[in-house]
């Protein structure tokens, strides 16, 4: 089953969030891209409306500032009525940087990947030891196609799980 996709991000993530696209758009049935201050607007009814929607989201942010970015915490603070009612279990997410070739800071990421463990989210971490070799620019979008490519495919089996227990129950 293919998957819906969302990738949301802040900073000068454009090329990589869309290197993201290009790799989950075959296996995906959708696939947008939003920027966090966009998905932001209005106390984020933009975002609270996508989110229960997606089937998997890839969360870009920059990791040179050494925390999350602000735009990220607010989001996920926002999503505390979606996940009390259950509406992000089993998401399948992921967290980049603007370096997605290698691992971010812990005090970048862990607090992202904290707030997803409340959601109930599937949380699908860097594998890029499976990528072959790439020089520098070039790695990173490769590593994020790559990514994007796991991320939808994960989703896609989730959501085609969802799909047979809810024929299954009716």
């Amino acid at each position: 089953m293919s998957a819906r996709i969302l990738i949301a991000y802040c900073g000068d993530l454009g090329e990589v969030a869309q290197a993201f696209a290009e790799g989950a758009q075959p296996h995906s049935a959708e696939v947008r891209i939003g920027e966090l201050e966009v998905l932001l607007r209005d106390e984020g009814k933009a975002a609270l409306r996508e989110l229960p929607r997606c089937d998997a989201v890839a969360f870009g942010m920059p990791a040179d500032a050494g925390a999350p970015a602000p735009e990220m915490m607010r989001l996920l603070e926002l999503t505390e009525p979606l996940w009390q009612s259950g509406r992000l279990h089993d998401k399948v997410v992921t967290v980049f940087t603007d370096h997605p070739e290698t691992p971010a800071p812990d005090a970048v990421i862990f607090p992202v990947y904290s707030a997803l463990y409340h959601w109930g989210a599937v949380v699908v971490g860097p594998r890029d030891f499976e990528l072959p070799g790439a020089t520098a620019p070039e790695a990173r979008l490769t590593a994020a196609r790559y990514r994007g490519r796991r991320l939808a495919r994960l989703a896609g089996a989730l959501a085609a799980e969802r799909a047979a227990l809810a024929q299954v129950q009716l």
